[in-house]
């Protein structure tokens, strides 16, 4: 039969044995949680007040913010937009009008819409859905194929600036005050998408300068 003073050192040792495995387990436990919080640091970004998410979408990286329990997707982030789009002929007043009308040239029988048509048409129905202006699109000149309304600068005011695509190879944006309040924008298709986060940053009140 054992003796009191044996079994205690077996308790004791048992003890001990139980405390080091919890110990072991808050080690890994805690390391863990400053592993996974330093991945949350490291996929989010502030600009001023706004936090930004970086994620994955359909195999491209966006950069994703909640507003009044609303997400908005965004291809590039406020500091980024400012300094491509922040300085451009006219942004001011396109970005204040309470109206946009997106115009561009009618395409032949024979031609297909290049990229950037298709850019630009995408960021009128994404600025009409996301952006609270009210969105005009048509073509620069009556054409029955397409069946759209005729904008170009004749209807450009104040309050509806019109913007017009205009084709070919570029480096980057200009836009160009053609007529008052009409103005065309050459570009390629990635300049496209950082007016339009530009412009959406602006009616959400993220880029306020």
């Amino acid at each position: 039969m054992e003796s009191k003073s044996k079994r205690q050192q077996k308790k004791t040792k048992r003890n001990i044995i139980i405390a080091g495995m919890i110990m072991i387990f808050l080690m890994i436990f805690s390391m863990l949680g400053v592993y996974l919080n330093s991945q949350d640091a490291a996929n989010t970004l502030k600009y001023n007040t706004f936090s930004f998410n970086i994620e994955q979408i359909q195999g491209g990286q966006m950069y994703t913010t909640k507003l009044n329990g609303q997400k908005y997707y965004f291809y590039t982030l406020p500091d980024a937009a400012i300094t491509s789009i922040g300085n451009l002929t006219g942004i001011d007043r396109i970005s204040a009008a309470s109206t946009l009308i997106f115009t561009k040239d009618p395409l032949s029988i024979n031609q297909q819409a290049s990229s950037e048509q298709i850019t630009f048409s995408g960021i009128a129905a994404d600025l009409s859905a996301t952006a609270g202006k009210t969105i005009l699109v048509g073509i620069t000149t009556e054409d029955s194929l397409s069946g759209q309304i005729v904008l170009n600068c004749n209807n450009a005011n104040t309050s509806s600036p019109v913007l017009m695509l205009k084709e070919g190879t570029y480096s980057s944006i200009n836009i160009t005050e053609k007529k008052p309040n009409c103005f065309e924008i050459s570009s390629n298709g990635m300049d496209l998408l950082v007016m339009r986060d530009y412009l959406l940053y602006k009616s959400l009140g993220i880029i306020t300068n």
